[in-house]
Protein backbone atom coordinates (compact mmCIF):
# COMPACT_ATOMS: atom_id res chain seq x y z
CA UNK A 1 0.00 0.00 0.00
CA UNK A 2 2.95 2.32 0.52
CA UNK A 3 3.75 2.25 -3.22
CA UNK A 4 0.17 3.17 -4.07
CA UNK A 5 0.22 6.06 -1.60
CA UNK A 6 3.50 7.30 -3.08
CA UNK A 7 1.98 7.29 -6.56
CA UNK A 8 -0.35 10.16 -5.63
CA UNK A 9 1.13 13.64 -5.73
CA UNK A 10 -1.97 15.43 -4.43
CA UNK A 11 -5.38 14.17 -3.33
CA UNK A 12 -7.33 17.29 -2.38
CA UNK A 13 -10.55 17.10 -0.40
CA UNK A 14 -12.08 14.51 -2.76
CA UNK A 15 -15.64 15.69 -2.03
CA UNK A 16 -16.69 15.48 -5.68
CA UNK A 17 -15.08 12.09 -6.13
CA UNK A 18 -16.68 10.74 -2.95
CA UNK A 19 -20.06 11.92 -4.23
CA UNK A 20 -19.57 9.87 -7.40
CA UNK A 21 -18.40 6.84 -5.44
CA UNK A 22 -21.52 7.02 -3.25
CA UNK A 23 -23.64 7.05 -6.40
CA UNK A 24 -21.72 4.11 -7.84
CA UNK A 25 -22.10 2.10 -4.62
CA UNK A 26 -25.83 2.87 -4.70
CA UNK A 27 -26.03 1.38 -8.20
CA UNK A 28 -26.64 4.70 -9.96
CA UNK A 29 -25.26 5.25 -13.47
CA UNK A 30 -21.89 6.98 -13.76
CA UNK A 31 -20.35 8.71 -16.75
CA UNK A 32 -16.57 9.02 -16.94
CA UNK A 33 -14.99 11.21 -19.61
CA UNK A 34 -11.30 11.09 -20.42
CA UNK A 35 -9.16 13.73 -22.09
CA UNK A 36 -5.68 12.58 -22.95
CA UNK A 37 -2.99 12.10 -25.52
CA UNK A 38 -1.39 9.08 -27.16
CA UNK A 39 -1.08 6.96 -24.02
CA UNK A 40 -4.78 7.36 -23.34
CA UNK A 41 -5.60 6.79 -27.00
CA UNK A 42 -3.78 3.47 -26.74
CA UNK A 43 -0.60 4.14 -28.68
CA UNK A 44 1.24 0.86 -29.18
CA UNK A 45 -1.39 -1.43 -27.66
CA UNK A 46 -4.48 -3.24 -28.89
CA UNK A 47 -7.78 -1.42 -28.20
CA UNK A 48 -8.75 -3.73 -25.33
CA UNK A 49 -5.32 -3.14 -23.74
CA UNK A 50 -5.50 0.65 -23.38
CA UNK A 51 -5.83 1.91 -19.85
CA UNK A 52 -9.34 3.43 -20.25
CA UNK A 53 -10.72 0.02 -21.28
CA UNK A 54 -8.86 -1.76 -18.48
CA UNK A 55 -10.16 0.84 -16.01
CA UNK A 56 -13.74 0.43 -17.33
CA UNK A 57 -13.51 -3.35 -16.89
CA UNK A 58 -12.31 -2.90 -13.31
CA UNK A 59 -15.06 -0.33 -12.54
CA UNK A 60 -17.79 -2.65 -13.84
CA UNK A 61 -16.53 -5.44 -11.57
CA UNK A 62 -16.68 -3.12 -8.53
CA UNK A 63 -20.06 -1.44 -9.11
CA UNK A 64 -23.40 -2.67 -10.43
CA UNK A 65 -24.69 0.57 -11.95
CA UNK A 66 -24.34 1.39 -15.61
CA UNK A 67 -20.99 2.90 -16.64
CA UNK A 68 -20.56 5.13 -19.65
CA UNK A 69 -16.95 5.82 -20.47
CA UNK A 70 -15.88 8.27 -23.14
CA UNK A 71 -12.31 8.17 -24.33
CA UNK A 72 -11.81 11.61 -25.86
CA UNK A 73 -8.08 11.15 -26.33
CA UNK A 74 -6.27 12.74 -29.26
CA UNK A 75 -2.69 11.77 -30.05
CA UNK A 76 0.01 14.44 -29.79
CA UNK A 77 -2.08 17.20 -28.21
CA UNK A 78 -2.17 18.83 -24.82
CA UNK A 79 -4.14 21.33 -22.79
CA UNK A 80 -3.76 24.14 -25.32
CA UNK A 81 -5.95 22.11 -27.69
CA UNK A 82 -8.39 20.76 -25.12
CA UNK A 83 -8.83 24.14 -23.41
CA UNK A 84 -10.60 25.22 -26.59
CA UNK A 85 -12.04 21.95 -27.93
CA UNK A 86 -12.75 19.64 -24.97
CA UNK A 87 -16.51 19.71 -25.65
CA UNK A 88 -15.89 18.18 -29.08
CA UNK A 89 -14.50 15.06 -27.40
CA UNK A 90 -16.58 14.51 -24.27
CA UNK A 91 -20.13 15.14 -23.14
CA UNK A 92 -20.59 17.91 -20.63
CA UNK A 93 -22.66 15.76 -18.24
CA UNK A 94 -19.74 13.67 -16.99
CA UNK A 95 -19.54 12.69 -13.33
CA UNK A 96 -15.76 12.26 -13.51
CA UNK A 97 -13.33 13.83 -15.96
CA UNK A 98 -9.87 12.31 -16.12
CA UNK A 99 -7.05 14.26 -17.75
CA UNK A 100 -3.72 12.85 -18.93
CA UNK A 101 -2.00 15.68 -20.77
CA UNK A 102 1.38 16.43 -19.22
CA UNK A 103 3.48 14.23 -21.48
CA UNK A 104 3.04 16.55 -24.48
CA UNK A 105 3.59 19.76 -22.56
CA UNK A 106 6.95 21.27 -21.70
CA UNK A 107 7.49 22.69 -18.24
CA UNK A 108 6.51 26.25 -19.22
CA UNK A 109 4.15 28.93 -17.97
CA UNK A 110 2.08 29.06 -21.17
CA UNK A 111 1.08 25.43 -20.71
CA UNK A 112 0.20 26.08 -17.09
CA UNK A 113 -2.19 28.79 -18.32
CA UNK A 114 -3.90 26.54 -20.86
CA UNK A 115 -4.22 23.69 -18.38
CA UNK A 116 -5.67 26.10 -15.82
CA UNK A 117 -8.20 27.32 -18.38
CA UNK A 118 -9.20 23.72 -19.14
CA UNK A 119 -9.40 22.88 -15.46
CA UNK A 120 -11.64 25.85 -14.69
CA UNK A 121 -14.00 24.90 -17.52
CA UNK A 122 -14.20 21.27 -16.40
CA UNK A 123 -14.91 22.19 -12.78
CA UNK A 124 -17.79 24.41 -13.94
CA UNK A 125 -19.53 21.74 -16.02
CA UNK A 126 -23.22 21.22 -15.14
CA UNK A 127 -22.74 18.14 -12.92
CA UNK A 128 -19.70 19.61 -11.13
CA UNK A 129 -17.56 16.59 -11.98
CA UNK A 130 -14.66 15.21 -10.04
CA UNK A 131 -11.54 16.01 -12.05
CA UNK A 132 -8.69 13.52 -11.77
CA UNK A 133 -5.30 14.38 -13.23
CA UNK A 134 -3.15 11.44 -14.27
CA UNK A 135 0.49 11.68 -15.23
CA UNK A 136 2.56 9.37 -17.35
CA UNK A 137 6.11 9.73 -18.52
CA UNK A 138 7.88 8.65 -21.65
CA UNK A 139 11.50 7.60 -21.54
CA UNK A 140 11.89 7.99 -25.31
CA UNK A 141 11.44 11.76 -25.13
CA UNK A 142 14.44 14.01 -24.68
CA UNK A 143 13.20 15.08 -21.26
CA UNK A 144 10.98 13.46 -18.66
CA UNK A 145 10.59 16.79 -16.83
CA UNK A 146 7.27 17.72 -18.35
CA UNK A 147 4.33 19.87 -17.23
CA UNK A 148 2.99 17.31 -14.77
CA UNK A 149 4.60 19.07 -11.83
CA UNK A 150 2.66 22.22 -12.64
CA UNK A 151 -0.59 20.38 -13.35
CA UNK A 152 -0.57 18.03 -10.37
CA UNK A 153 1.27 20.28 -8.02
CA UNK A 154 0.59 23.97 -8.13
CA UNK A 155 -2.73 24.04 -10.00
CA UNK A 156 -4.22 20.99 -8.30
CA UNK A 157 -3.43 22.42 -4.88
CA UNK A 158 -5.05 25.72 -5.81
CA UNK A 159 -8.28 24.31 -7.23
CA UNK A 160 -8.82 21.26 -5.06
Amino acid sequence: MDLLARSRSFEGANARFHRVLRDAVAGKPVKIAILGASVTAGQGVLPHENWPNIFATWWRKQFTGELTIQNGAVRAVGSSYFSVCYAEHIDEDADIVITELAINEPYAEEFARTYELLLRQLLLLPKKPAVLNLRVFELALHSIARAGDIQSGKLARFYY
